[in-house]
């Protein structure tokens, strides 16, 4: 996690940016050259996730069903990301974030039509939205093995935690205004971070920064400052996600 301030005129808009570097892994054999590789074991890994007894006996009994399988690859290591981002995300864990798996049906698909099937195009007059709706192709996206949503930093971490252990391929998404693979949207052999919970905005009491989550996008930040007498130089576009925007796209 960092923060960046943008300084202009009237001040500084803060956008607190949670980057989650990619890396590709050679795909090799559970074992010595798997999970060891990395310097630290099962166990490890558990107790740096939670302090919760029963949780660490989930984690490490899914590890040890895939470890048992002998054969890793992309998808392999993503439903292990995903079943272990399930165990986080459980209500019984004191978590906020949210889970959401390819196989939920109607809520796995609404939560993808949020950004990939439908764009929203609104013009933000004071509190007059004019809504205008453009159908974006389907094969611009691709449909993840499962959906992550932190709702703080320390379920970012625990999420960064998973897919460095897993070697997971992932992909992370702030408004999903570029859904193409690998920038806000990922296959079924990897898991999304959807940033829309890290939704917070709040002006300081000297009116001097502006603190901005990156599940934001433009239009809520438009209509935070409206009234205020302060503006912020963001995206053209209002459905366009903050933090996407301000790293290039995504």
């Amino acid at each position: 996690m960092f923060t960046c301030g943008f300084r202009g005129g009237l001040g500084i808009l803060k956008v607190t940016l949670f980057l989650l570097v990619a890396s590709c892994f050679p795909a090799t054999p559970w074992g010595s050259a798997g999970f060891e590789s990395q310097r630290r074991s099962p166990s490890l890994f558990a107790s740096e996730l939670t302090n919760d007894t029963h949780t660490k006996t989930l984690v490490l009994q899914a590890v040890a069903s895939y470890q048992a399988d002998q054969v890793e690859s992309d998808t392999s290591r993503a439903g292990l990301a995903c079943s272990i981002g399930k165990i986080i995300f459980s209500r019984a864990n004191d978590t906020q974030g949210e889970y959401i798996d390819a196989v939920d049906g109607t809520i796995y698909t609404n939560r993808t039509n949020a950004y990939w099937f439908v764009s929203l195009v609104s013009s933000y007059i004071l509190n007059d939205i004019r809504t205008d709706t453009i159908v974006r192709s389907s094969r611009c996206w691709l449909p993840s093995r499962c959906i992550v949503a932190p709702k703080t930093s320390h379920e970012v971490a625990l999420i960064v935690k998973v897919i460095a252990f897993t070697r997971t391929r992932f992909a992370v998404r702030s408004g999903g205004h570029n859904p193409n693979p690998a920038w806000a949207s990922i296959g079924a052999n990897g898991l999304l971070v959807d940033l829309y919970q890290l939704d917070t905005i709040e002006l300081s009491g000297d009116r001097k920064i502006l603190t901005v989550g990156p599940g934001n996008r433009w239009a809520d930040v438009y209509r935070y400052l409206n009234g205020t007498g302060i503006s912020v130089a963001g995206a053209r576009v209002p459905e366009v996600g903050v933090g996407g925007q301000l790293l290039g796209g995504k």
